[in-house]
């Protein structure tokens, strides 16, 4: 993490245009890493331990609770009503290449360009 971070900070050095443009997008992305190693580091082994199977290690078998714990929800969803989710990723599909058309050719937006 820290060195992805690190990759960034040429960006803030940029000024002008480029700063105007890209200090957003490099302020989004290390705040967005640090909340990710603040996360990975306190509250993923906490619920790791919450949500281990019980006793495993003594050979106990886990409750039915704990054991569907193990597939999040939203998967268990998914693979539940197959036909439905590929039929709503299809639908967004078509709606990304129905807007492509609309997309503006220019890598500066016009509102941003020198006067």
């Amino acid at each position: 993490m820290a060195i992805i971070v690190l990759a960034f900070i040429p960006v803030f050095a940029l000024t002008g245009q480029e700063g105007k443009l890209f200090h957003p997008l490099a302020f989004t992305k290390t705040f967005a890493m640090a909340g990710a190693t603040i996360l990975s580091v306190t509250l993923v082994p906490v619920r790791a331990r919450f949500h281990r199977r019980q006793g495993a290690w003594r050979g106990a078998q886990p409750d039915h609770a704990t054991a569907r714990m193990d597939l999040p929800a939203a998967a268990g969803l998914a693979l539940a009503h197959r036909v439905l989710t590929l039929g709503l990723a299809l639908l967004v599909l078509a709606g990304a290449l129905a807007l492509t058309p609309r997309i503006g050719k220019e890598f500066m937006p016009r509102s941003m360009k020198a006067t």
